[in-house]
């Protein structure tokens, strides 16, 4: 598993290695819904996925998984189980963290 660390925005774009490519992830804070929203482009910025909501301890691509979308799982885990939500901060404090679940550690559980 590999935690995914980018900057304290309410919009920013970064680039992430995931099973050996590389992609560009941009995490857009909703501040009328109160929400994060993750897309994943290729290196070269052509979209893949826009606007996954996302939630606490859910794997955000399950149902996106084709070519050229990587081949893992990207997921925001809590500190707390508890937490319905994941707030504007989260990340940034920490309650929260991206990670990535590689494609072997997936197909090992």
């Amino acid at each position: 598993m590999q935690d995914i660390s980018f900057l304290d925005a309410n919009d920013i774009v970064f680039k992430a290695t995931l099973d050996g490519a590389v992609y560009k992830l941009r995490m857009l804070w909703n501040s009328s819904g109160g929400y994060w929203t993750i897309s994943v482009r290729q290196e070269d910025g052509s979209s893949l996925l826009e606007g996954i909501k996302v939630v606490p301890n859910y794997p955000l691509l399950w149902q996106y998984h084709r070519p050229n979308v990587p081949p893992g799982e990207l997921m925001a885990i809590t500190q707390d189980d508890s937490l319905a939500a994941i707030g504007r901060a989260d990340f940034a404090s920490g309650k929260v963290v991206l990670v990535y679940v590689t494609e072997d550690e997936m197909n090992a559980i």
